[in-house]
């Protein structure tokens, strides 16, 4: 990760200068072409190096490529073939990120115009390059996976298992090479659970604030994030270090009132229209929820779950489970409108079940209580993110676009249910 920091850090230098004599705008080709080629030859010697056999390197370098060839093709190509799962915000967030560019005032779209933005003040009015990016974000995400392969004992076939479902899972591929935020916030999101992970083996606090402050780019880029620190609060009040095991006690329900009375304190503070950007409530409550995200969407074909009724608070809880598993799997069976929802339906959503149940049975059939607790704090990440999205999302499309974010944590508990455990006495 850290040979992918550099480079980085080099290009932006060289595109800085440029930038600074005016070629990046007057050549913005030559720009794309020096951007990609080079850090298509970084990406290669990285995975040739990171590699253990030619089969990983196969792998990782064809999931480099397609999103390569995708990102071409939806860049260039978009006119005669129609990518699916794109979604028109990409177009937003250029636009917009275009105008601060030429210092032209316009309205704000999301924080994440700003991240291109500052792309372009390094390379200039270039798209291909803003876009490039969010392929070298998933890169770096390859990297943190190998990262974590090294500190559990995983076999080849966990390591080629782990490996497919980063770099080939469909959804995954098509909001990596997008000009959207999702990339970025897949990214953060799992090095926020890399380093919980780290802190309940090695026992040393600073993990565990690492931990919170990978979550806070991620929250600022969509504030649905902030469920990190609410997972994250679960974990410290329910684990106990010492004895690594799992115990409910007084400092269970300090913990958990304390982290409710925070959040509270930060929704009703000026931080509130920052780290809660996507809550547009006037207050925290069941039915201001189910109010606002029964009519907060536009009518669209494949919108689902329209007509629930809730009257009561137990109500609410029943119909937050069902939208979960909802916001999991669609689009669902009895929604399918045509052979792109089936289709949609085989590359993502059968994913998610069967690497679900594989994972259930895994849990009950380890024998080590440690190694359950790491995995159980593995699904507790997905079902926060899970349930926010639950009321957050009424839309097939966007449902799979947003649930694409949990990649990297779903990956890392793979690979923590496939290492090989050593039994507690």
């Amino acid at each position: 990760m850290v040979e992918c920091i550099i480079f980085i850090i080099m290009e932006c230098l060289v595109g800085l200068l440029f930038t600074m004599v005016g070629i990046s705008d007057m050549y913005p080709e030559w720009i794309s072409f020096f951007v990609l080629s080079t850090g298509t030859l970084l990406v290669g010697w990285i995975f040739w190096r990171k590699t253990t056999n030619k089969k990983q390197f196969f792998i990782v370098s064809a999931g480099y490529v397609l999103r390569m060839i995708i990102m071409l093709i939806n860049i260039y190509g978009r006119e005669m073939i129609t990518i699916p799962n794109t979604n028109s915000d990409c177009e937003g967030f250029f636009w917009t990120a275009s105008q601060y560019y030429q210092n032209i005032e316009t309205s704000e779209y999301t924080t994440y115009p700003y991240v291109i933005h500052g792309i372009f003040e390094f390379f200039g009015l270039n798209r291909v390059v803003a876009q490039y990016t969010n392929i070298l974000v998933w890169v770096m995400c390859v990297l943190l996976l190998m990262k974590l392969w090294n500190q559990w004992s995983i076999g080849e076939k966990g390591k080629v298992l782990t490996l497919l479902l980063i770099s080939l899972w469909p959804n995954y591929i098509l909001s990596s090479m997008q000009l959207q935020r999702e990339s970025l916030i897949t990214f953060f999101n799992f090095l926020a659970f890399y380093y919980l992970l780290q802190w309940l083996r090695k026992k040393q606090g600073r993990w565990l604030i690492l931990s919170f402050l990978a979550a806070v780019p991620a929250a600022i880029l969509h504030s649905a994030s902030i469920v990190i620190w609410v997972a994250n609060a679960v974990v410290l009040a329910t684990w106990n270090n010492s004895k690594q095991k799992m115990e409910i006690s007084w400092k269970t329900i300090l913990i958990i009132g304390g982290a409710i009375g925070g959040m509270l304190l930060l929704f009703y503070s000026p931080l509130s229209s920052w780290l809660f950007s996507y809550f547009r409530i006037k207050e925290i409550s069941w039915r201001s929820i189910y109010e606002f995200y029964q009519v907060g969407f536009v009518e669209g074909g494949s919108d689902y779950l329209r007509n629930m009724q809730i009257h009561t608070f137990p109500q609410f809880i029943i119909a937050t489970l069902i939208r979960m598993i909802y916001f999991m799997i669609s689009p669902v069976p009895m929604d399918w409108r045509g052979m792109q929802d089936i289709f949609s339906f085989i590359i993502d959503s059968t994913v998610h079940l069967v690497l679900f149940g594989y994972l259930v049975s895994l849990w009950i059939n380890t024998r080590s209580g440690k190694k359950r607790s790491y995995m159980m704090f593995g699904f507790l990440y997905t079902m926060v993110f899970a349930a926010i999205f639950a009321w957050g999302t009424s839309n097939a499309g966007t449902a799979m676009r947003h649930r694409s974010i949990l990649t990297g944590v779903i990956v890392a508990t793979t690979i923590v249910a496939l290492s090989k455990e050593r039994v507690e006495d």
